[in-house]
């Protein structure tokens, strides 16, 4: 057990992305706890050769991690509100978005980004984050996606222009990421509400948008849908029975990597081979290849064995044991030369352990990468094609 492990069984944390957490609104077991944001340094072991190196510091909690379409840097992304820009040397502010977005509860902030298909002629970005308000427990801020423009290299608060909000009734669960598709459209990954437990039913319900990852087009300084229902009515929403998609990736083929995070027994990975197929993830009738019983808190529940049933189980499933507590994807790969190539990258907030899984002809391979004591929140590819381990604690590190 790494030393990282040790102190979470001592003080038992868990993770905002975890439905642990959701529990806040209805009185937190008193077993959980937020860890501190303090780093330990990056301690690593494997049965293969992996090094951990200090990227680059100086956050709060970056979240995700984007090249930028012209320049030779990357930006970063940080649930504080701040984006930044790294050329490999310089660490340079581009946004202190702060004053516009709700960090009141740990799973709110500013939650995702993409740069649009034009933005070389049009210096436009997508930003998703959960909107300033009161900090109160009865309080939800809505998510929200806006969009900005980027002048002389900096985005200002004044200049976001809120295209479309979602009125939360809980404050947890927001997912918030944002994929790029090309041709202008983009997926948006949305939690189910919130609480524990799926309490408004949200995940099987497709007439709203909670528990779902939702298709849309952005031009003229507007979204609008591009699919549509079995009755012939416009939708956003793509696949549902979510629960909180907190990262997700296409890759190359247009396959789908989902990282859902679980309840209180089992972390999932979900995956199609083709985004466009419109998906139902099976929350709240299935945690991971489990049927979910909502009053049953000992993980001793059968498997789901629906016959001709229209749910898509996961094709990984992990449980709760060994200091495991919440899925957080996810990167699939494909600018490497080494064995991680070509697979989809995640890991473990409160084990630290990390995973990648491959496509294979009989289905998918998974193995270990690595024993980490971070508390990792998010993957992302450096200037150099390094792998990058983003932490709750401020720190990006490159594992090679």
């Amino acid at each position: 057990m790494n030393l990282k492990v040790a102190i979470m069984s001592l003080v038992l944390v868990s993770f905002f992305f975890t439905g642990c957490l959701g529990e806040e609104e209805e009185k937190p077991p008193s077993r959980f706890s937020w860890p501190e944001n303090e780093s330990t340094g990056c301690e690593v072991t494997s049965e293969v050769f992996v090094e951990c190196t200090e990227y680059v510091a100086g956050f709060t909690t970056p979240v995700k991690v984007l090249h930028h379409p012209v320049l030779d840097e990357i930006w970063i992304v940080d649930l504080s509100g701040h984006i930044s820009s790294w050329n490999g040397q310089e660490k340079r502010e581009i946004a202190n978005l702060s004053e516009s977005i709700s960090t009141c509860h740990n799973e709110q902030g500013l939650l995702g980004m993409e740069f649009t298909d034009d933005f070389p002629a049009t210096g436009m970005v997508l930003i998703s984050y959960i909107e300033t308000g009161p900090c109160r427990t009865d309080y939800a801020a809505n998510l929200t996606l806006a969009e900005a423009t980027v002048i002389n290299g900096t985005i200002s608060a004044e200049d976001l222009n809120v295209l479309f909000e979602i009125e939360q009734p809980f404050r947890n669960h927001n997912g918030g990421s944002i994929q790029g598709l090309g041709a202008n459209e983009y997926l948006w990954g949305i939690g189910d509400g919130g609480s524990s437990k799926d309490p408004l039913e949200n995940g099987q319900n497709q007439s709203n948008l909670f528990g779902s990852i939702v298709m849309f087009k952005h031009a003229n300084h507007s979204i609008e849908p591009v699919l549509y229902d079995e009755d012939g009515n416009e939708t956003f929403v793509l696949h549902h029975g979510l629960r909180n998609p907190w990262k997700f990736d296409v890759d190359g083929s247009g396959g789908l990597w989902i990282a859902d995070v679980g309840q209180y027994c089992f972390e999932e990975i979900n995956y199609i081979e083709n985004y466009t197929h419109a998906s139902n993830f099976g929350w709240s009738v299935t945690e991971g290849l489990h049927q979910f019983q909502a009053t049953d808190e000992d993980c001793d529940v059968p498997l789901y064995e629906e016959e001709n049933s229209s749910i898509t189980l996961p094709i990984i499933e992990y449980d709760h044991t060994g200091g495991n507590c919440s899925v957080t994807g996810g990167e699939f790969v494909e600018w490497r030369n080494d064995s991680l190539n070509n697979s989809y990258v995640f890991g473990d907030f409160c084990s630290g352990l990390v995973w990648m899984t491959q496509p294979t002809a009989d289905g998918v391979e998974h193995q270990q990468v690595a024993d980490t004591n971070l508390f990792v929140v998010g993957f992302g590819q450096g200037l150099n094609d390094e792998l990058l381990l983003l932490t709750w604690t401020g720190e990006i590190y490159a594992l090679t």
